[in-house]
């Protein structure tokens, strides 16, 4: 009877056991060959943290040149002005004119006088006509002679009279005097050598030219009238023949401030 009952427990045990422990799976060939092949292939890369490729790039950025730096934004320059030349008379005037002068010690005599006062030998624009004896003029009346001479008495000469001026005969500049030489009358821009009287030309032919009154439609009356009409522009006085008694055999011209042009 003991037996039994040991018998029927180990049979019990059994199957509870049995009952424990599922049975297996039936073998599938297509997952073992899937296994394989996955067990055939490279291994992935192991992927680095984020810390180790930050520190990479940090590495590669300081290889880099360094970008260059943006200069600072700066005000546009001021248009230059040209500052004047000292050392050249009339603060370098002269030179877009061909003018040759000296520049002569301020003349200081009472009344009368120039501060900046030139002794010119030549004056012209392409081509310079000389004087017979320097004419002491201001740095204005130099620059129109040389304008007037230059641009009205060559061509007009060539013009009418078929030839060039070679000389301008000596006339009266700078001299401390009235008006006209009258006792009563004001200063003359002569006294500021701001004046000069002309009384003709001498020619390249040999002959001379005098500042007159000629009968009208010969040459020399046209070109003294040429002449004489051109001078108002370059010169705020013109007087001459006709004019009065003290310019019937000049041409008194001068630089005086007007504000319009006396021509007579």
């Amino acid at each position: 009877m003991k037996q039994i009952v040991l018998a029927g427990a180990i049979m019990m045990v059994s199957l509870s056991a049995a009952q424990s422990n599922p049975p297996l799976p039936p073998h599938n060939p297509l997952r073992q060959d899937a296994a394989q092949e996955a067990e055939s292939l490279p291994p992935m890369p192991r992927r680095k943290p984020e810390h180790e490729n930050g520190a990479e790039a940090d590495a590669d950025a300081e290889k880099l040149p360094p970008l260059p730096r943006s200069k600072p934004e700066r005000d546009p320059p001021e248009t230059a002005i040209p500052a004047q030349p000292l050392n050249e008379p009339c603060g370098g005037a002269l030179k877009d004119f061909t003018i040759v002068a000296e520049r002569l010690a301020p003349i200081e005599d009472g009344e009368c006088g120039r501060e900046e006062v030139l002794s010119v030998t030549a004056v012209g624009t392409d081509t310079a006509v000389p004087f017979a004896a320097p004419a002491t003029l201001s740095c204005n009346m130099a620059i129109s002679m040389a304008k007037w001479i230059g641009e009205a008495v060559i061509p007009a000469a060539r013009k009418h009279l078929g030839t060039d001026i070679a000389e301008i005969p000596a006339g009266t500049s700078y001299a401390c005097r009235n008006r006209n030489n009258q006792a009563d009358a004001k200063l003359s821009e002569h006294a500021f050598a701001n004046a000069y009287d002309l009384s003709g030309f001498k020619l390249a032919d040999g002959k001379h030219i005098n500042v007159a009154a000629y009968e009208d439609g010969t040459p020399q009356a046209e070109f003294m009238a040429e002449i004489r009409a051109a001078a108002c522009g370059p010169f705020t006085t013109v007087l001459g023949p006709g004019t009065n008694k003290y310019h019937d055999d000049h041409f008194h011209l001068d630089t005086a401030e007007r504000r319009n042009p006396y021509c007579q």
